[in-house]
């Protein structure tokens, strides 16, 4: 279609028309896509060596399409010269298949040396002559020295231009400042304690002596660290130190090694001034970082200080360059490894170590060791708790789990050196150890450990306990565990070590010296030739914060511990120890829950009509139903010999007659019944050691304390002690000197002389009702109740054990402890003392107390010696008034009781806390339903 033929924008022409340009004469043959180029090649005379030879048909030629074929095409031909000049020894170069060819390339020098290049100007005029550049960077270094000489004031006008140094020279010189060691150029100053310059104003050719400078100070505090480093360890390695600090050193020289061998390694691939500054960038903020680390190190006191201070470091560092963090972890990893390797001994998952009887005092790290050899009731080292000597990483409750789980291993091996937690080495193989991880996929790997580990051990444990003490349980024993048979003078357990240590006699050392060292030198050589941000997946890496890293890392294998030795403990305290028997024993006695030995106690100390135990001149005891007659005589205090025949047997008689021996012995026939006379733990009367003044008080055989010398002895047998302590036989001492005295105020007021006058017979009813009720109130409210809320608890542990037992969940259900055991134990007591107001801030209370049965105790002794007599209307009068004066304080003292906030303590059973609750509010109504005749008792 022509455009000048078109008569309308729109419309239709004639598509099939052709173009005009068909109708062009031109001379291309019709058989040839394009035309033949009417050139003369040959006859272009142009002064260039690349200019073909022939015409460019002849270069530009296509095959025939029809008479193509397959085959061998002809050889190109080539230039007969060459214009690259190539020397002699390029060919014997290219020949090596091998062969850098960058190398072989700079070896032969500057490519413009043996041949001219050519421009676009040169080639289309001849003569042309290149312009200079504008850069002064391209005009070479010498050039940039002149130029910085001409003008020094546009770097430095103070030091000039600088003092160029030989290349070579200088750059080794500066490798080996930057490793800390002295040349020339840099010799070391001892009395600045510094690397110093030989020559002030150094500098290489082509940069500026800032720009030198900058870098020399870069590599000079490297070195200073890199020396100070090196002569630290030097000097701590001998001196003797903790074990801690040792690793800690240790750790330091091994990175320092690593770190010096990896860039003694790359010295060799650096050969400019950015490449040193970047070799030695990351070395020098991880020098820096240990150096600060060590300077820190020196205040710490010990190595609780130290463990402590390094887990906050790496908690600053979190946010820090991921490679320097992970060296970080790697030094907390290795200090800490000593310790945590104390704790496996003592918690039992090192065993061929012979954990906690193998520890001294000073490997002790989280207790400390009272002068007291032997705790009582426990005949184990009398460890106790120090929450300060353990680091910080580990809080207080999992520092008080790992000690209670130690001492329990203790008195496991003590006194059942065959259970299977002892030699869990036997049955499984290869039991984890707790070490620092700090990844999430470590974590779990750390959580499957403790599972297979816990699965594995109680399928052991539960085996061998419940046949073993089955066992014994069939024969009427106490069920224990064999004791560790011995032969040829070596016990079991030693066996065991010369067992296991077999394999690792013939196991490949290097395996186990070098790994640590290896992973330390991966860590330094990442953080050095890291490029640029490094690996995404490094740096991406899904990790938990560092403030539940020893949780997370430490706390499964603890726990699975701790809970299967204290499952074990309590099924042992329980079944094979009659921990609930020793218990009941204190409450019948102690806290006189026993009625019948209650009435014997009573009849030998206070009945007038029993034979006296007294010495009487002329007079032969016979010995049968002899009593101290307390109130009816008046030399006081009896002598030793009189307290043990009037005592002799009570205690023995109610003990073997009572349902608790019998239900303790039911498989036993009636002839063995009573095969010995001895009580658990010896429990007999003794004599109380009393100061001066309570001495002078028991004197008076008509005082409230006369009886205050009489006590109850009773040694913890082992290993009860760990419940049973020293404390609670304190309280416990404490709440029978109170119940004896409230025994002689009951006898006293229900055996008051009858045929009294008016006054003296209001006295003895009111005094009576007074008595009654504080004693219904404080045996009733005070011991019954507090106990029987303790006994439900250790009732509902036994269940949860032998549920446990059905299951084969051991230490899934109950999660109490011995200490946790102890301190229901101890609270239950000072919940007692509470009611029975015997704690030390209601001492003011139980002497107003004292004082109301001082005063019964005065009328008593009155209306005994006179009664009849007239005179002595006036003296019961006036001490009827002081007697209701001082109820009258008494009971508005415990209104303001009962109202005060926060009277009540706080108790803890377990995980359950709750506010003891005010009972004074009960005795208060019991004191108030008084039915004397005038009716005005609680007046006031």
């Amino acid at each position: 279609m022509e455009i000048e033929d078109t008569k309308e924008a729109f419309a239709i022409p004639d598509l099939w028309r052709s173009s005009i340009f068909a109708h062009t004469n031109l001379s291309t043959p019709a058989t040839n896509l394009f035309p033949e180029v009417d050139i003369d090649v040959p006859s272009i005379r142009i002064d260039n060596p690349y200019a073909p030879t022939k015409l460019l048909n002849h270069d530009l030629r296509l095959p025939d399409l029809e008479t193509f074929a397959f085959g061998p095409l002809e050889e190109i031909e080539t230039h007969e010269h060459s214009t690259l000049s190539i020397t002699a020894k390029t060919p014997s170069c290219l020949d090596i298949a091998e062969e850098d060819i960058w190398k072989v390339a700079f070896d032969q020098g500057p490519a413009f040396q043996d041949f001219k290049f050519f421009t676009w100007d040169a080639f289309e005029k001849q003569g042309h002559n290149e312009s200079q550049s504008a850069y002064l960077s391209d005009a070479g270094s010498k050039t940039f020295d002149a130029a910085l000489t001409r003008v020094p004031h546009a770097v430095n006008s103070a030091q000039g231009s600088g003092t160029i140094i030989r290349s070579n020279i200088f750059y080794r010189s500066l490798l080996q400042l930057g490793l800390g060691r002295p040349s020339m150029l840099f010799p070391f100053d001892n009395q600045l304690g510094t690397f110093t310059q030989a020559i002030q104003d150094m500098k290489f050719s082509g940069y500026s002596l800032q720009a030198v400078q900058s870098l020399v100070s870069q590599l000079i505090d490297c070195g200073n660290n890199f020396r100070e480093l090196r002569a630290i360890s030097d000097h701590d390695r001998t001196v003797k130190t903790s074990p801690a600090k040792v690793a800690f050193l240790k750790v330091l020289t091994s990175a320092v090694d690593c770190l010096e061998e990896v860039l003694g390694s790359r010295i060799g691939s650096t050969h400019t001034l950015l490449q040193l500054q970047r070799l030695f960038s990351r070395p020098h903020s991880l020098l820096v970082k240990i150096n600060q680390v060590l300077a820190l190190s020196t205040l710490c006191r010990n190595d609780m200080d130290l463990l402590s201070m390094l887990y906050r470091e790496i908690q600053n560092a979190e946010n820090e360059n991921h490679r320097l963090r992970n060296v970080l972890h790697e030094i907390t990893t290795r200090t800490t490894q000593p310790f945590l390797q104390k704790i496996d001994q003592w918690v039992g998952l090192r065993m061929n170590n012979s954990f906690g009887a193998g520890l001294r005092q000073e490997d002790v790290l989280f207790n400390i060791v009272d002068s007291v050899e032997q705790e009582l009731g426990l005949d184990i080292p009398n460890y106790r708790y120090d929450g300060a000597r353990i680091p910080e990483f580990i809080s207080s409750d999992d520092g008080k789990s790992i000690f209670e789980t130690g001492r329990n291993l203790l008195l496991l091996q003590k006194h059942h050196p065959g259970h299977p937690l002892l030699s869990s080495t036997l049955h499984i193989d290869d039991a984890p150890q707790t070490t620092w991880k700090f990844s999430w996929a470590d974590m779990e790997r750390i959580s499957a450990k403790a599972k297979a580990y816990e699965a594995n051990l109680i399928g052991v444990v539960q085996t061998q306990f419940n046949k073993c003490f089955n066992r014994k349980a069939e024969s009427g024993e106490q069920g224990s565990f064999p004791m560790p048979i011995e032969s040829n003078g070596l016990t079991y357990p030693f066996s065991v070590e010369l067992l296991d240590a077999i394999p690792l006699f013939n196991a490949d050392p290097s395996a186990h010296i070098h790994k640590d060292e290896d992973k330390l030198e991966c860590l330094v050589a990442d953080l050095i030739d890291a490029e640029g941000l490094g690996d995404e997946e490094s740096l991406l890496s899904f990790a938990p914060p560092i403030v539940l890293t020893p949780a997370l890392s430490l706390n499964p294998l603890l726990t699975v511990q701790a809970r299967l030795v204290n499952s074990s403990c309590l099924r042992l305290f329980f079944r094979s120890h009659c921990l609930r028997h020793h218990l009941s024993l204190q409450k019948n006695y102690h806290l006189f829950g026993d009625g019948v030995f209650i009435s014997r106690l009573t009849s030998a100390l206070f009945n007038p009509e029993l034979e006296t135990a007294e010495r009487q001149r002329g007079v032969v005891r016979t010995g049968v139903s002899m009593g101290l007659k307390l109130g009816n005589r008046t030399n006081w205090p009896p002598a030793s010999s009189e307290l043990r025949l009037a005592l002799m047997g009570i205690l023995s008689d109610c003990y073997h007659t009572s349902q608790l021996y019998l239900s303790r012995n039911q498989k036993k026939t009636s002839s063995s019944l009573r095969e010995s006379n001895d009580i658990p733990g010896n429990l007999s009367f003794a004599v109380r050691t009393l100061s001066a003044e309570d001495g002078e008080k028991c004197m008076d055989p008509h005082s409230l304390y006369a009886l205050d010398f009489l006590r109850l002895q009773y040694s913890t047998p082992s290993p009860l002690g760990a419940i049973i302590t020293q404390d609670s036989l304190e309280k416990y001492d404490a709440i029978f000197k109170f119940l004896l005295r409230l025994l002689r105020m009951t006898y006293v007021v229900s055996h008051l002389p009858r045929g009294l006058n008016a006054s003296a017979r209001k006295f003895a009813v009111e005094s009576r009702h007074f008595v009654n009720s504080c004693t219904a109130y404080f045996f009733d409210t005070g011991i019954s109740e507090t106990w029987i809320s303790f006994e439900n608890r250790l009732d509902a542990i036994e269940q949860h054990l032998q549920k446990e037992d059905e299951a084969g969940d051991i230490g899934k259900r109950v999660n109490e402890s011995l200490d946790r055991l102890k301190e229901m134990h101890e609270r239950t007591l000072d919940g007692i003392m509470f009611k029975l107001l015997l704690r030390r801030r209601q001492e003011k209370v139980m002497q107003l107390l004292e004082e109301i049965f001082g005063c019964i105790l005065e009328f008593s002794r009155i209306v005994t010696e006179n009664i009849g007599r007239g005179e002595t209307v006036t003296a019961i009068t006036n001490l009827h008034g002081r007697l209701r004066s001082k109820i009258t304080v008494f009971i508005s003292v415990c209104k303001r009781l009962v109202g005060k906030k926060g009277y009540g303590s706080i108790r803890a059973f377990g995980k359950d806390y709750e506010e003891e609750e005010n009972t004074i509010e009960r005795l208060l109504l019991v004191l108030k339903m008084n039915k004397s005749s005038d009716g005005d008792f609680h007046k006031g």
